[in-house]
């Protein structure tokens, strides 16, 4: 049998300064690697891009190539790219195509002033033959925010590319315009857009530019006059 009063002992140890702010380094790196996670992977991969707008980047490109018996094979292409950091439904591509012919023998000069930003144009250059349409490209998909809808995903983008033939020489430039609409895959689907169309077979670029905003989140864009113009 153990004796009872044996004398019981404890040590007690005393951290010194040194293991101390060691302890203290340690707390606060753990901290701020919390505080990191919590940054990268809950803010910038969910808060953020939930606040965020849509962003589409829209490019178009023109290339021809000589045909046998005096023709020539134009194509026009569009790249949608999601330039944003969520993803957007697309909702309707209108573009359109006016070959012009310049008069060689006639000269030109037109004059501009626009006030609000104080700009003058001179421009001193060939008489130009009313353009002709000679493409009209609609696509169109389901109404934006649908299932069906055609969603770009951040990063990604998409090229429509069609040909059509004219006889060769017969214009000196194509002018091209297009105009878009788009919103965030996530937004409520709205009404698809019913396109209109002005006297001469084209599409209205002015009327599809009216509808931006006329949802909430919906953006429309694209050219108002023919600033894309390629040599033929």
């Amino acid at each position: 049998m153990l004796p009872t009063d044996v004398p019981e002992y404890r040590v007690h140890t005393k951290p010194s300064p040194v293991e101390h702010w060691r302890h203290l380094v340690e707390i606060i790196a753990l901290v701020t690697a919390a505080v990191w996670g919590f940054y990268v992977f809950v803010y910038q991969e969910r808060i953020k891009p939930a606040g965020e707008p849509p962003r589409l980047q829209v490019s178009a490109n023109v290339t021809h190539e000589t045909l046998q018996g005096g023709k020539e094979l134009v194509t026009i292409s569009v790249t949608l790219k999601n330039t944003g950091s969520t993803d957007i439904s697309v909702g309707t591509l209108l573009v359109d195509a006016y070959g012009t012919h310049y008069n060689a023998e006639a000269a030109h000069e037109s004059r501009e002033i626009r006030p609000a930003s104080g700009i003058r144009i001179v421009n001193r250059g060939l008489m130009s033959v009313a353009p002709v349409l000679l493409y009209s490209h609609l696509s169109q998909w389901e109404p934006l925010g649908a299932r069906q809808s055609l969603r770009l995903p951040t990063g990604e983008e998409l090229t429509f590319a069609e040909p059509f033939v004219i006889r060769r020489h017969a214009y000196d430039t194509l002018r091209v315009t297009y105009a878009y609409c788009y919103q965030r895959s996530d937004n409520p689907a709205v009404t698809a857009y019913d396109p209109k169309r002005i006297p001469d077979g084209a599409f209205d670029i002015r009327d599809m530019l009216r509808a931006n905003g006329l949802h909430e989140g919906l953006r429309c864009g694209g050219t108002l006059s023919y600033n894309g113009e390629y040599a033929l």
